[in-house]
């Protein structure tokens, strides 16, 4: 797991006031085991594309 944050400070808002999406990228590295045998070191390419919205002043102060 991992907590993604987006600045909500005035000057990034103008930077991603004309942006709907963003993606984050991201490796998710492993290695199966059992209790017999490890296997090789995996590293799986990930990637998200989430929806952005603005930021909702009336309930939020910034």
């Amino acid at each position: 797991m991992q907590d993604v944050l987006i600045d909500a400070s005035p000057q990034a808002q103008t930077s991603l006031k004309d942006m709907t999406t963003m993606t984050i990228k991201g490796v998710l590295n492993y290695q199966a085991c059992d209790d017999k045998v490890c296997f090789t070191p995996q590293m799986v390419p990930l990637t998200w594309t989430v929806s952005l919205r603005q930021l909702d002043r009336e309930r939020a102060q910034p």
